[in-house]
């Protein structure tokens, strides 16, 4: 998300795999993956989607190849942008991101 997004990033913008479905073994299918961007203000929405959601669909087409060569299998990689007020100050919402302390 951060690459594509270059001078127009919000600068609060998390993202959370919040599903994560191996396929039955011998399957055909894909690995499937849901995550979502966190974004603090609903002005940010439309940056992060892009004008007729080309921006989301260039991240997660990015984001997916990118997984498929770390865990070298396929991925569906299914996006949502959520909007998420205060979770920068929110101790929950950063232990959710691996943040402890």
């Amino acid at each position: 998300a951060m690459t594509h997004l270059r001078q127009e990033l919000p600068y609060a913008v998390a993202v959370v795999i919040d599903e994560w479905r191996d396929p039955e073994p011998g399957s055909e299918e894909p690995l499937y993956l849901h995550a979502e961007i966190w974004i603090e203000k609903q002005g940010h929405r439309p940056i992060v989607l892009g004008r007729g959601g080309a921006m989301i669909r260039e991240i997660g087409r990015t984001a997916r190849k990118q997984l498929e060569i770390f865990l070298q299998q396929r991925v569906y990689l299914d996006l949502e942008v959520v909007v998420r007020r205060g979770w920068r100050d929110d101790r929950d919402a950063l232990r959710e991101l691996g943040y402890e302390g």
